[in-house]
């Protein structure tokens, strides 16, 4: 499924993939780019750092693994999140653990490309249930159809829940364990010019 949607991007589009992955994973990709006829660059996470401030512009970013990026303080995190502002790249996340304790897994993701007060096109539902919409913005000041709003959510209908923009349409579907958790998300979220997809890691070919 990762290796379709960048087939689709680069023959639709005219895109070119940089793909980040762990490094362990770097001879798979290497191996996915020639079998598929990728237009893609495979670069390591551990040399994220040093190469990706002075790389050329890809527009479609595939990160393996996106799980790992949890830390919005971190270095790594910072140069990735910088480099796909810089050059209005689309995303595509993979990852079989999309979150590991808390929500804020997966907002800590999705803000490598969606700016946290970005007008999403749907609300935290239950939480605003819960709360009342002037309590929700009396007391945290955040646009309830924001990336910010949902932060405030621990509720799994909140997350799971179907996702539209303006000028397009998203939705997530999810596999759920313990307690209707969702442990495996599909994301397909569409904004002008940015375009993202989280996919479980068994959905790579």
């Amino acid at each position: 499924m990762a290796t379709a949607l960048a087939r689709v991007f680069e023959d639709d589009h005219g895109l070119e993939t940089l793909i980040l992955c762990p490094r362990n994973l770097v001879p798979m990709w290497e191996d996915y780019r020639e079998r598929y006829r990728m237009r893609a660059r495979v670069l390591s996470m551990s040399r994220v750092l040093r190469e990706l401030p002075d790389l050329r512009r890809y527009r479609l970013v595939l990160i393996d693994e996106s799980h790992n990026l949890r830390n919005r303080q971190g270095r790594r995190y910072r140069a990735i999140q910088e480099y796909v502002r810089e050059n209005d790249s689309r995303c595509i996340l993979l990852s079989a653990t999309p979150y590991n304790k808390t929500y804020l897994d997966l907002s800590s993701q999705l803000r490598l490309f969606v700016p946290e007060t970005a007008d999403l096109g749907v609300r935290p539902e239950r939480l605003l249930r819960e709360m009342g919409e002037t309590e929700f913005m009396r007391r945290h000041q955040a646009p309830v159809r924001s990336l910010a709003a949902f932060e405030k959510s621990e509720h799994a209908d909140d997350w799971s829940s179907p996702c539209g923009t303006k000028t397009g349409s998203a939705s997530r579907t999810k596999t759920t364990n313990r307690g209707n958790r969702p442990s495996s998300v599909r994301w397909a979220s569409r904004r002008p010019g940015l375009d993202l997809f989280a996919l479980p890691n068994q959905d790579i070919q």
